[in-house]
């Protein structure tokens, strides 16, 4: 993957908002309202938790599931790829261990760090495309499920 410019009226350091976004199950939950019975059209999400599995196994990734979950080895990965100027000075340091996430629901991200970066100093522009390969391609290339 070559690195992208900033597309038009992209979000840069200078003009990101300081908002929360409410994380995934906002969308998984937006997704299952709108596919109630009778509606017009019928939404999906992607990627699954098993599309994500199958990334991070295609690219040896070095931390967990559990452990990436925000800003981290595999997302900062994808970033480094394609969009490096967009990862902040001092990234690859930003660790924050954050183990114990029994609360995350319910306190957000900020109970286990300040910046939202849990483990990004694995992170690399190889991972992202070996990763990539994987994306919208289903686990056994003879399934048609």
């Amino acid at each position: 993957m070559q690195p992208q410019p900033h597309p038009p009226g992209a979000i840069t350091d200078s003009t990101r908002p300081r908002t929360v976004h409410g994380g995934n199950a906002v969308l998984t939950n937006s997704v299952q309202q709108a596919n109630r019975s009778g509606a017009a059209i019928t939404l999906g999400l992607y990627p699954s938790r098993e599309d994500w599995d199958h990334a991070r196994t295609a690219a040896a990734l070095v931390s967990t599931m559990h452990d990436d979950i925000h800003a981290s080895e595999l997302e900062a990965s994808i970033l480094l790829a394609a969009y490096p100027d967009y990862l902040r000075d001092g990234w690859a340091s930003a660790e924050h261990a954050a183990t114990d996430l029994r609360y995350l629901t319910t306190v957000g991200m900020r109970a286990y760090t300040s910046s939202g970066v849990i483990y990004p100093s694995y992170a690399t522009a190889d991972k992202a495309t070996a990763s990539s390969m994987t994306w919208g391609r289903p686990r056994n290339p003879s399934s048609t499920s």
